[in-house]
């Protein structure tokens, strides 16, 4: 399977944010993907209230 943004954007609606119960690409949420080769890297914004449950949204994001 290629990667390519369409990719992402379909494995990060899948991703829900633990504080807003949305996924990342319905709010807009993740941005600056880039892919080189195999190796995806984005942005993620979060309010300061979701700051605590970042870890956890970073482990659903890498599985």
């Amino acid at each position: 399977m290629s990667i390519n943004e369409q990719t992402i954007q379909a494995a990060l609606s899948t991703v829900v944010d633990a504080n807003t119960g949305k996924d990342l690409v319905s709010t807009r949420s993740a941005k600056n993907i880039r892919i080189s080769g195999s190796d995806v890297s984005l942005s993620r914004s979060t309010s300061n209230s979701a700051i605590r449950r970042r870890a956890r949204s970073r482990a659903c994001v890498r599985q």
